[in-house]
């Protein structure tokens, strides 16, 4: 259960009304979201990061539009949950 005391050892939460994760099977993120505007956005940044970044308002309403195909919940465990005590 090391998992759980690193995962939930932040001062932070994060809050939505939809949730989807993916795991390591995750769909990919079309290119259109990955250069978007002159290519200095990119929302699939690799990496667990949540920290604050302003994307422009088309490219969420875009992004929205993308995310809503998936069906909502736990789709795949993390990639290495097996290995984590």
């Amino acid at each position: 259960m090391g998992h759980v005391r690193k995962d939930t050892s932040a001062n932070a939460v994060l809050i939505s009304e939809r949730f989807s994760y993916f795991g390591p099977k995750g769909p990919v993120i079309p290119p259109s979201l990955r250069a978007w505007s002159d290519a200095s956005v990119d929302m699939g940044e690799p990496g667990r990061d949540h920290t604050h970044r302003a994307y422009p308002p088309e490219m969420i309403q875009d992004f929205t539009t993308w995310f809503d195909s998936f069906d909502s919940g736990y789709h795949h465990p993390p990639k290495d949950w097996d290995g984590l005590t």
